[in-house]
């Protein structure tokens, strides 16, 4: 199930007036902070931790019955060579029954050694990793966290997380991307640039505020799915097609508000992506999918994208 949560910053202010709330960060966290040059990375990067974060306690409560102070929920990265989020508990924080398939990591690098500041040590953090894929995005004044976790939909008593059902079988590999954008007009050599043949005459079609709105959905769902592929815009985005329908997804368990974006993807990316994570199979020898849906939230689209692997040995059959 995929759950996601958007999180507006006029629900911290402090975040808003550039401080970090002390029951936010753990140590490690805070030393990542102060890292930041400007007042603005610091605020997006709050408002994501703060977004993530309430989102992984709210996954741990509904496996454990218990709920964890969010400055013992660690977001940090798996690896150097990897830009995804994890979730870690910090060593120091209490000890609790963790979810099944939670695993010790050690030495988790909050930011990747290429984007610190120089002269800057990479803080790290050990603890229990959560058995999750997380993807954080922020945009103006909100941020969106996106959770895939096997199992069922939460019953959250309170409304603010939802979930989308991917329809996946249960093995194999899943990872989650999530984007978040201002509908705003893009200009026509940035569609040019970024968009390819199909995805351009597809927007194209659209009238009015409608293409600004179609624009946008399309740019959003291209960086969620390569955020679910693990490479970010690190590769040609036109290698990514993403069609927006306006009709919600008929063969998936998908909450009121999402309409489904029919995702084509060269091959090959998979097959990049997945050597960059260290899994070498060769992609005919993988029965893979990728699934997207969007939404609008006022003046924002959200965007959720989900890859399904298996086959090979690293990721069931």
């Amino acid at each position: 199930m995929i759950h996601w949560l958007l999180q507006p910053a006029a629900e911290c202010p402090q975040i808003i007036h550039d401080e970090a709330p002390g029951w936010l960060l753990s140590p490690a966290e805070r030393e990542r902070l102060a890292q930041l040059a400007t007042a603005k990375r610091r605020g997006e990067w709050l408002l994501g931790r703060c977004a993530a974060k309430r989102l992984a306690q709210r996954y741990v409560a509904m496996e454990t019955g218990q709920q964890p102070s969010l400055d013992a929920l660690v977001i940090a990265r798996d690896s150097e060579e990897s830009a995804a989020p994890v979730v870690v508990f910090d060593s120091q924080a209490t000890p609790m029954d963790l979810p099944l398939g939670s695993r010790w990591v050690s030495g988790a690098p909050l930011v990747a050694v290429p984007g610190r500041r120089l002269g800057y040590p990479v803080p790290r953090v050990s603890g229990m990793r959560l058995p999750i894929s997380l993807s954080i995005s922020h945009s103006s004044e909100m941020a969106l966290c996106a959770l895939y976790a096997a199992g069922g939909r939460w019953k959250s008593p309170d409304r603010q997380t939802y979930g989308i059902s991917p329809g996946f079988p249960p093995d194999g590999l899943v990872q989650v991307g999530g984007d978040i954008e201002r509908v705003a007009p893009r200009s026509d050599s940035f569609v040019a640039a970024y968009f390819a043949a199909d995805e351009i005459r597809w927007v194209g079609q659209a009238l009015g505020d409608e293409q600004a709105l179609m624009t946008t959905v399309t740019w959003s769902a291209k960086e969620a799915v390569l955020k679910a592929l693990q490479v970010g815009l690190t590769v040609d985005t036109r290698r990514v097609i993403c069609l927006p329908a306006t009709g919600l997804e008929l063969n998936a368990e998908v909450e009121p508000g999402w309409s489904e974006v029919h995702v084509l993807l060269d091959p090959e990316l998979l097959s990049d992506a997945l050597s960059r994570a260290g899994r070498l199979p060769p992609t005919d020898a993988l029965d893979w999918q990728i699934r997207g849906w969007w939404r609008r939230a006022g003046r924002f689209v959200l965007t959720l994208a989900a890859l399904h692997v298996t086959g090979g040995p690293y990721f069931g059959r």
